[in-house]
């Protein structure tokens, strides 16, 4: 992929210096008009300017890139007209062959590219292994996860199940307590019952002390 773009830069930076070196030799034979050639497309990145008077001269001046002087004391716009091709034509050159450098560089078994392949390679190779143990990891956790899952199935029936035999023992609790507390209602009556006739007994008992007491004496009148 990357050879494929130097190889167009390379192409398109020589194509372009060869048409502006057929522009610049075109322009000093046709002889074109000098000041709406100043303002065309390809010399948009110069500047053009005379220093007026009898016995002007123009200077050119770069506007990107390197920002220094392309010419200067020419005598006419069509010489600053040209200049500015020819040092069009040489920074493309000079582009062409930095880029031509810098392929030639990448292509090195030894450069950047080389090593950039490598290591692409090797972070290839460690990727796949990764996602290989990715994989048998999450191979194992959807196991567990089924395993966990069955597990928390069978904790739900069983909870229903103790929650269901909770509600019955808190029916019977309820219902014990109602029984209870008519254990302890019959309890009271009972006690009461008890002691009333305790009370009757202890009465009776009295009375019949008294009157026994009172046969003893009569008996002993008698005699």
């Amino acid at each position: 992929m990357k050879k494929s773009i130097f190889r167009f830069l390379a192409v398109m930076v020589t194509t372009l210096s060869v048409a502006f070196l057929g522009t610049s030799i075109v322009a000093w034979v046709v002889y074109p008009e000098p000041l709406s050639e100043m303002s065309s497309p390809l010399l948009q990145d110069y500047t053009f300017e005379n220093s007026g008077g009898a016995s002007r001269t123009w200077t050119v001046t770069r506007r990107v890139g390197d920002k220094g002087t392309a010419g200067s004391g020419l005598k006419s716009a069509h010489e600053a007209v040209l200049k500015a091709y020819q040092d069009l034509a040489s920074r493309s050159n000079q582009e062409s062959s930095a880029a031509g450098a810098e392929l030639q560089r990448l292509r090195d078994p030894a450069g950047e590219l080389a090593m950039f392949r490598s290591a692409q390679e090797q972070d290839t190779a460690a990727m796949r292994s990764r996602m290989s143990d990715l994989q048998t990891l999450s191979g194992q956790y959807t196991s567990q996860l089924l395993q966990k899952s069955e597990e928390l199935q069978a904790l739900a029936v069983q909870s229903k199940s103790i929650r269901d035999e909770t509600a019955t023992r808190r029916t019977d609790v309820v219902r014990l307590q109602h029984e209870l507390e008519e254990a302890r209602t019959d309890l009271f009556r009972l006690n009461e019952t008890i002691r009333s006739l305790t009370d009757q007994l202890v009465r009776l008992q009295l009375e019949n002390q008294s009157l026994s007491d009172r046969r003893n004496q009569l008996q002993g009148q008698l005699r």
